[in-house]
């Protein structure tokens, strides 16, 4: 299911990144079109400028929330197994260490 999603949102990404790059071209002769002279408004290039701008947006929140379930999985998944490989350390080890110790260290190299 996640390489599904994953696949979905490379294609949400891929979509929204070429209709980012169309609505300027639109734009673009949208103005070329209302600068030649004709008296009527271009509604086809205003219309098809209006829904490249709002599909990027429209993609790019899609890419989102597939992406979201992914991500979320991603994190629960490493904490779950980074507080399983805690809990199966030796007390000996986890007494014996000294947490701080790395902190302390940066903080001598940072002065």
């Amino acid at each position: 299911s996640h390489q599904g999603r994953i696949a979905f949102a490379a294609f949400g990404l891929v979509i929204g990144k070429a209709l980012a790059i169309l609505a300027p071209l639109q734009l673009g002769h949208l103005v070329d079109a209302l600068g030649s002279g004709t008296e009527s408004l271009p509604v086809g290039l205003l219309a098809a400028y209006g829904l490249a701008r709002l599909s990027t947006s429209a993609f790019n929140e899609l890419r989102s929330a597939l992406f979201a379930t992914v991500s979320q999985s991603s994190c629960r998944s490493l904490a779950r197994r980074s507080f399983q490989h805690l809990h199966s350390l030796d007390a000996g080890y986890l007494l014996s260490s000294k947490p701080g110790a790395l902190n302390d260290l940066v903080g001598l190299l940072d002065r």
